[in-house]
């Protein structure tokens, strides 16, 4: 039978599946075949990311093959891996700030391995993971606000100097000038959530932000 091994990333539980009759991890891991999650983000340029997982590792298999980041090109990011007392987390620390307004991707390959018993090696991770995250320019978007109508919701977006263009929903904001941007929406109801990209002049993704109408 199949066993399940949880991995996750701060507090959020994602399930992964974990062959329960490997006992032998995965060598070479490769940059295809990734289950993509949610692209996050983060003003930190020194940002640390905590993964956890269900049970103990195998500490052998934490290491910089199996547990890395890379920037946007997939080029490696020097790192340093701290092991959690109990065996069950991995935290990943850059060794230098990363650059604001860029995309960076932290990897989980199928070489990491559950601590089996009497010192062998227990399951291997079945699906490779990735997760993509931004560092955000601070001040890249400045405010968000709304005026409600139950007909047509206008949505304001102050942004900074950097920014050239602002979506909401995936719909492209007027731009007012001095840095503001607005976009009227129809139907949306108090606490509804939406969701703000903001853009610099090549087009590149600066910043994503989710609000609640008001």
């Amino acid at each position: 039978m199949n066993k399940i091994f949880r991995i996750a990333v701060i507090l959020a539980l994602i399930p992964a599946l974990f062959l329960g009759l490997v006992n032998v991890c995965l060598a070479e891991p490769i940059l295809s075949g990734y289950d993509v999650w949610d692209t996050r983000t983060t003003d930190d340029v020194n940002k640390s990311w905590t993964v956890k997982f269900s049970g103990p590792l195998a500490t052998e298999t934490v290491n910089s093959s199996n547990i890395f980041i890379t920037d946007s090109g997939n080029r490696p990011v020097t790192a340093t891996l701290i092991i959690s007392g109990d065996g069950a987390a991995v935290t990943i620390r850059p060794a230098s700030p990363y650059t604001a307004g860029n995309e960076y991707r932290l990897y989980v390959t199928s070489g990491v391995c559950r601590k089996g018993s009497g010192g062998q090696r227990g399951a291997a991770l079945s699906r490779a993971l990735v997760m993509p995250f931004i560092v955000e320019s601070q001040g890249d978007i400045k405010s968000i606000s709304n005026v409600y109508n139950a007909l047509v919701t206008v949505v304001n977006v102050t942004a900074g100097s950097t920014v050239h263009s602002v979506s909401l929903n995936g719909t492209a904001m007027q731009y007012l000038g001095n840095n503001k941007f607005r976009l009227g929406v129809p139907g949306l109801a108090r606490g509804a959530k939406v969701n703000v990209k903001a853009y610099d002049g090549s087009g590149n993704l600066l910043v994503v932000r989710d609000y609640t109408i008001q």
